[in-house]
């Protein structure tokens, strides 16, 4: 099983989405972003969390030496965890039709496709990774609307 260029890319995805989310933070400088990677950050710890919870073991090893065997437990997925929370919530929130939306959604599909392809993880658990992901962004961005509202009562600003 070789691995491509897109492949070794994926496997600094950590490294990549917070070096973007950092970016963009300094770049817009705004409220609802830094609840959104402050959510992101919370669902990382529920998938750490989890993992030593439920303690299931990464896929067998691979033959590739290129690609690293980690010793950390792989259910579920934290790379999908988090990516699937920012893919739904970048749908649940006005960013879904910008580039920046397109991207995320495009992002996340080759991230849960290499975490399998590379053998950190079993499709299980990218796919619990996803829907817990996904699951966590529904409920914080419920949240982010009961606080936004709040504080635009509290401000007095009207849409």
């Amino acid at each position: 099983m070789a691995t491509g260029p897109l492949v070794r890319i994926l496997a600094k995805t950590s490294e990549i989405v917070i070096t973007i989310c950092l970016l963009i933070l300094c770049y817009f400088r705004s409220l609802h972003l830094m609840f959104m990677f402050a959510g992101s950050i919370l669902c990382a710890g529920v998938a750490k969390g989890l993992k030593q919870v439920l303690r299931q073991p990464r896929p067998g090893a691979t033959s590739d030496p290129s690609i690293m065997k980690r010793e950390s437990y792989g259910m579920p997925s934290s790379h999908s965890q988090v990516m699937a929370f920012f893919a739904e919530y970048t749908f649940l929130s006005q960013w879904r039709k910008t580039a920046f939306g397109i991207t995320v959604y495009i992002f996340t599909i080759f991230v849960l496709w290499s975490r399998v392809k590379m053998r950190h993880h079993t499709l299980a658990q990218v796919s619990v990774g996803a829907m817990i992901g996904a699951g966590m962004a529904y409920l914080w961005y419920g949240l982010w609307q009961k606080v936004e509202f709040q504080y635009t009562q509290m401000i007095g600003y009207t849409k």
